[in-house]
């Protein structure tokens, strides 16, 4: 799930999160039921919205088992072996 549609952008200035029950309905779409001992990696390109990820998974939604890939993408894509799922949010 693209982290930047966690942020509500509407406001000429600021950004915010967008409401709980609107981030709890994405998560579960992404996630699947809301199974809060579920295993959930994060990661990004580099590194620098994993973080907001875990936060919102973690902190806001009660994920326990959320971690963050601190390899990111960059270092995952790098090994050829290693697997690689496309999910295509529609």
């Amino acid at each position: 799930m693209p982290t930047p549609w966690l942020w509500d952008l509407t406001l000429a200035t600021y950004a915010t999160y967008k409401d709980a029950g609107t981030l709890k309905e994405m998560a579960s779409g992404v996630v699947g039921c809301p199974v809060f001992f579920k295993e959930i990696i994060v990661y990004c390109g580099v590194g620098g919205y994993a973080s907001t990820m875990y936060f919102v998974l973690s902190e806001v939604l009660g994920y326990k088992n959320a971690k963050i890939y601190d390899g990111s993408a960059q270092e995952w894509t790098a090994d050829p072996t290693a697997p690689v799922v496309l999910y295509r949010w529609e």
